[in-house]
C-alpha cells in the first residue's frame, strides 16, 4: 500500500508568542494538534468519523495515527 512513501525525521523548535499553558504531559497535546492538521489536509472525503469510511484501508491519517 505504501511502497513509495518517504520517511523524514524533523526537529521542530517552537516558541510561543503569548503565554501558553500546557498540561504536564505535552506530548498528547502536540500529537492532537498534529493529528487534526494532518486529517484536515489528508482526508479525501472530509468526514468527521473514520469508522465507516470507504477509504479506511488506504488512509494516510489512519496509518500514521
Amino acid at each position: 500500500m505504501f511502497e513509495h512513501i518517504r520517511i523524514g525525521k524533523f526537529l521542530l523548535r517552537l516558541r510561543a508568542l503569548d503565554d501558553l499553558h500546557l498540561p504536564a504531559y505535552k506530548g498528547s497535546t502536540l500529537r492532537g494538534g498534529f493529528g487534526a492538521a494532518l486529517k484536515h489536509v489528508a482526508c479525501a472525503l472530509k468526514r468527521q468519523d473514520c469508522g465507516g469510511c470507504l477509504l479506511r484501508d488506504r488512509c494516510v491519517y489512519l496509518y500514521l495515527l
